[in-house]
Formats: structure tokens, sequence, C-alpha cells
């Protein structure tokens, strides 16, 4: 049995937009990701680290755009990018920016 290409990107498609990341859910492993962050400040006795990301974690502002099968959020303090993830079939993936001083 030969399956159409068209129909397999078409299936593809559906799945992708239906379990497409929410807001909510990128918000939720962003705040992981700081969690993560403040213990290894801790564990590493990190006072400096640990106030720096408790004061990030109060400026931080989020931007979620849902491109229909994918998802993307950036969070940002100011201007200035500072954690990126990015949504695809329900997982979300987040990295780190390298923040430039000005």
């Amino acid at each position: 049995m030969k399956v159409s290409p068209l129909l397999l990107i078409l299936v593809i498609a559906a799945v992708a937009w239906f379990t497409n990341p929410t807001l909510v859910q990128h918000q939720q492993q962003v705040e992981a990701e700081f969690t993560l962050i403040k213990k290894q400040a801790l564990t590493t006795g990190s006072l400096g680290g640990l106030l720096a990301f408790s004061v990030v974690d109060l400026l931080k502002s989020g931007r979620y755009e849902n491109y229909l099968v994918a998802s993307y959020y950036q969070v940002t303090i100011g201007s200035d990018p500072f954690f990126e993830c990015t949504g695809l079939f329900s997982h979300v993936y987040c990295r780190s920016v390298d923040v430039k001083i000005h």
C-alpha cells in the first residue's frame, strides 16, 4: 500500500497543530529552568548568582508567538532577550540567550 506524500504531510501538520504547546506550557518550562539554575547556585554557594536570578525573576517578561504547528516564547529583561523557548509536538525546548552588555 502506497501512502501519498501529501496525505502524510497533512497528517503530520494536523498532529503538530493539535499538540502545539500553549503559553502556560512555555511558562512552566521557563520556571523549571529558573528553579534548576537557582538550585545550582545554592549548591555551589553562589550567593551572587542566586541574588541575580531572584532579581531576574522579578523583572522578566515574556512574549508568546503561535505559528499554528509550532510556538515560540521569549523571556526578556527590559528589551534584552534572556531565554528562548521553542515548542513542537507538546514539547518545549528552552535555551538561555547570551546577554549583551551595552
